[in-house]
């Protein structure tokens, strides 16, 4: 390797390592206000125990906000390559890096908050209002795509693409929930929301990177999209130099960066064991936001990219 592609291959890691620390930073700090506030003014009572399940149920509430989050993302791949810009100076400069961190962050800010400020005045959950609100901010920006591929010819729509990711990803996350359950029971047993989120939002990105990558002809969804992760071009690059290349002709080479994100999967779920998130329910609750948000950010961004031909 030269010393220019060496220095290029450095560069891309540290840009996406800056971009990925960016976006989990924008939701991180959202929801640490968000867990301050209910821990400290909505008043949980009754022990670390009760305090852990209000914490969880804020991590999992908070799964439409990280869609949002990438669906945003694939925008600014929009506006980026199209012809026909969907929105003009100055809003665009909203959904431009590094701008867009800023605007997830106030989002997610604001509705987190509001969410838990709302539930206060009502006496209920604030769990419930933020998932309410962070559905519909999610369905905005593929409702936005799909309507320049309907209406105009900047954008086409492969729906097939998006039907083979979603069941593949359900059907990765019983296949995990079902060994699982019977090797390791006490690791998704009484959590089984939590198990089947941290699964799903890694198995959506390692899926969506293995269609995106290898299988866009044999869907009839145009040619394969180009690597966005160093960390994918990695494993592209290893599975191909040891892989024989009848096999690769088969199966692909990026098949092995599913069976990683599932594989970390489990490991998370055995770290967070349900004794370590109710002895420090606040700490796990971040440290869970964080490595949900870097599955499911970038697999929604890759599936919504695969969809739309981004």
């Amino acid at each position: 390797m030269s010393s220019s592609d060496s220095s290029s291959s450095i560069l891309s890691w540290a840009g996406w390592a800056v971009r990925t620390l960016c976006w989990t930073l924008s939701i991180l700090c959202s929801v640490g206000a968000g867990i301050f506030v209910t821990t400290h003014f909505y008043a949980v009572r009754g022990g670390q125990q009760q305090i852990a399940v209000a914490v969880l149920g804020l991590v999992l509430a908070l799964v439409p906000l990280m869609i949002f989050g990438g669906g945003l993302r694939v925008l600014e791949d929009y506006l980026d390559a199209a012809v026909d810009p969907l929105m003009l100076y100055p809003w665009n400069t909203l959904l431009i890096s590094p701008i867009i961190y800023l605007t997830v962050f106030v989002v997610a800010l604001v509705v987190v908050l509001g969410g838990v400020v709302t539930a206060r005045g009502v006496d209920v959950a604030p769990a419930r209002g933020i998932a309410l609100t962070g559905g519909v901010l999610a369905v905005i920006p593929p409702a936005i795509l799909l309507e320049r591929a309907v209406g105009t010819t900047a954008v086409v729509v492969y729906p097939q693409v998006i039907a083979v990711v979603t069941v593949g990803t359900a059907a990765a996350v019983l296949m995990v929930m079902q060994i699982l359950e019977r090797v390791q029971p006490r690791l998704v047993r009484g959590r089984e929301k939590l198990a089947m989120v941290v699964i799903g939002a890694h198995g959506l990105d390692g899926l969506a990177n293995v269609v995106g990558l290898d299988w866009m002809p044999a869907l009839q969804a145009g040619p394969n999209l180009i690597a966005k992760h160093p960390a994918n071009q990695f494993v592209v690059d290893v599975t191909s130099a040891v892989q024989p290349a009848s096999v690769t002709a088969v199966i692909g080479d990026t098949w092995p960066f599913l069976a990683i994100k599932l594989a970390a999967a489990v490991v998370i779920l055995w770290v967070f064991e349900p004794e370590f998130i109710d002895e420090s329910p606040q700490f796990s609750g971040l440290l869970l936001v964080a490595i949900i948000a870097v599955g499911l950010g970038p697999g929604t961004r890759d599936v919504l990219r695969a969809t739309f031909g981004i």
